[in-house]
Formats: C-alpha cells, sequence, structure tokens
C-alpha cells in the first residue's frame, strides 16, 4: 500500500510504500532526513468534552458585585505626602551639593557632605521604589478587578440571551 505522508520536521509531502497497513514503520524524510514512525492512525481514547455551559444569572451578577467591591480594597488612594517625597529628596540633594561648591571648609566636613548626598541618593531610590512598587500593584489589581467585571458582564449577557433564545445576535468577545 502507497501512503502519503508529511515530515513533522520540515512538512516535506513524499509517497512511501507500506507492505502491512496495521503495522508502524520507522521511515526518515528524503529532504531533511529527519527519522520518524509511521503507522495505522490512533484516535484517542477519550470522549469528546461537552459543550459549554453557561452559568446562571446569579454566578455572573455575583461576580460584577464582587469586581465592584473590590475596588475599595484596591484602589488606594495615594496621599499628597507621596508626592512631596520624592521633591523634598531632591531640594534636599541640591541643597546639600550647592552647599558643598559653596563651602570653604576643610577635608573633613566635605567628606561628611559627600557622605550626606550619598546617603539622601540611596534614601531616594527606596523612596522610588517603594513609589513605583504601590504604582504597578495598584495598576495591576485594577486590570485583575477589570477582567473579573468583564467577564462577568460577558457572562450575564450571554447567560441573558440564551434565556432569550437570541444567542445568535451575540458576539463572542
Amino acid at each position: 500500500m502507497i501512503a502519503n505522508v508529511l515530515c513533522p520536521r520540515c512538512r516535506h509531502s513524499f509517497q512511501i510504500n507500506l507492505p502491512d497497513p496495521n503495522r508502524t514503520y520507522r521511515t526518515y524524510c528524503p529532504k531533511c532526513r529527519y527519522e520518524f514512525d509511521i503507522g495505522p492512525p490512533t484516535y484517542p481514547t477519550q470522549p469528546a468534552t461537552p459543550p459549554f455551559a453557561y452559568p446562571d444569572e446569579e454566578s455572573a451578577k455575583r461576580q460584577i458585585m464582587n469586581a465592584v467591591y473590590m475596588r475599595t480594597r484596591t484602589d488606594e488612594v495615594m496621599s499628597f505626602g507621596w508626592i512631596l517625597l520624592p521633591v523634598i529628596g531632591y531640594a534636599a540633594y541640591f541643597t546639600i551639593l550647592i552647599a558643598i561648591l559653596l563651602s570653604d571648609m576643610g577635608f573633613f566636613v566635605l567628606g561628611v557632605m559627600c557622605f550626606s548626598i550619598v546617603g539622601v541618593m540611596i534614601v531616594m531610590s527606596i523612596i522610588h521604589v517603594i513609589l513605583y512598587y504601590r504604582f504597578i500593584k495598584r495598576r495591576n489589581e485594577h486590570f485583575r478587578r477589570d477582567a473579573m467585571l468583564r467577564e462577568g458582564v460577558i457572562q450575564f449577557i450571554h447567560n441573558r440571551s440564551y434565556k432569550t433564545s437570541r444567542v445568535y445576535e451575540v458576539s463572542a468577545e
């Protein structure tokens, strides 16, 4: 029996002679020389998955309400102090820098001021990391809540259209 074979690697189609179609044979692709097995078709033993059942209307309403109530926990309003902290840090940095440039003191004072600049820079870096972390966390929680809300609305619309026999009018998105 002559069978058409498709190479799994290069997708090259070629023909091969199979003496016994119920037996598995080891062959190779004439184009890329990839070795693979061919034989009788195998069928899945598990049954097909049942069709998707839309959740009831109450669970969709609950999901929407949870997303709305979650807003009070996830949308934390940042205080005005978080805006002032970087401004105060930059002001301290430039004040120390100007004091170093205008000072006519000894090396000890110059060393203390240099260490204070490094200290201010470290504190500013920590403040920026905390600020970015809080903003990114708030954004991620907002997107999670928004996806939950959208999913609840989509489930509610699909359920309502299913009840009114207008499923064909509702798009998949």
